[in-house]
């Protein structure tokens, strides 16, 4: 169970509510390129030229081309995939900023996650 769906489950937020943090949570998520690039694993140009690569197969993900083209390790892309999930706002976080719980109930609503997540990881 996600915290979102646990937090719905409780009555603490509304599947609208959830939906929405998510969507503003995409839509805050730093581009993986960007991530390169400030974490100095890329430069810009890297980044044109796996961009302009993959104009040529969009169905394909940035760190594939750069995979495929040498530019990145897979070592290097992990390394930048957890940097971006590290940086990208949490669910409760968004909550907060919507006004749907404050930071107190938040931290209560976490901990009963995690206690309940024990739990069933323990069984």
């Amino acid at each position: 169970m996600l915290f979102g769906e646990f937090l719905i489950r409780r009555g603490v937020a509304t599947e609208a509510q959830i939906l929405k943090a998510l969507d503003d949570q995409k839509k805050k998520r730093l581009p993986i390129g960007t991530v390169a690039v400030t974490e100095k694993f890329l430069s810009i140009k890297d980044v044109y030229v796996i961009l302009n690569k993959q104009i040529e197969d969009p169905e394909k993900k940035f760190g594939e081309v750069a995979l495929e083209l040498g530019i990145l390790t897979g070592e290097e892309l992990e390394k930048i995939l957890e940097i971006q999930f590290e940086k990208n706002p949490n669910v409760g976080e968004i909550l907060v900023e919507h006004g749907v719980l404050d930071r107190e109930r938040l931290f209560e609503e976490l901990n009963a996650f995690v206690r309940i997540k024990g739990a069933v990881l323990s069984e």
